[in-house]
């Protein structure tokens, strides 16, 4: 080898050694990218009208019949809606209609804090207009849900 070539067997290694950095560079890129949790979720949110309103993987509550006023969305169960911040406390003994747009999970309604006082199911998918009106499996006859709810807990139910 000449001296002259050492130069350019220089810039070729030198060439290489770019390369090989800018790749390792890159795979610990994508590593790290793929190592990183996807965003939680919100556990509540304040929503608009109608079931449309409530997001995936929520169980959704309205202030008045037919999934209208003011709606609470919650992605966890909550044991005390009287215990939440003022923005969301509205929704406690105060909800006439709700929706589980749950992705795998049941919740089972509490009409006192820490499901005392009684309980009813919304199956994942079920949505209830009118809390008025009762329901088939955990209401007494004749008794009615509506501005009674003040807990829920998400869960897995055998008769959903």
């Amino acid at each position: 080898m000449t001296i002259s070539a050492i130069p350019r067997v220089i810039r070729r290694i030198t060439a290489a050694i770019a390369v090989v950095i800018v790749a390792v560079t890159a795979a610990v890129a994508l590593q790290v990218a793929k190592a990183s949790p996807a965003p939680a979720q919100t556990s509540r949110l304040l929503i608009g009208e109608g079931t449309g309103s409530c997001p995936a993987g929520y169980f959704c509550l309205w202030a008045l019949r037919n999934y209208t006023g003011r709606g609470v969305a919650f992605y966890n169960s909550e044991s005390n809606y009287a215990a939440l911040p003022s923005s969301f406390s509205f929704i406690n003994d105060w909800a006439w209609s709700v929706y589980n747009h749950g992705n795998t999970h049941d919740i089972r309604v509490g009409r006192d804090a820490s499901l005392n006082g009684g309980t009813f199911v919304v199956c994942r998918g079920d949505a209830i207009p009118d809390l008025t009106i009762g329901r088939s499996i955990g209401v007494m006859p004749g008794d009615r849900w509506s501005d009674r709810p003040s807990s829920h807990q998400f869960f897995l139910s055998i008769w959903c």
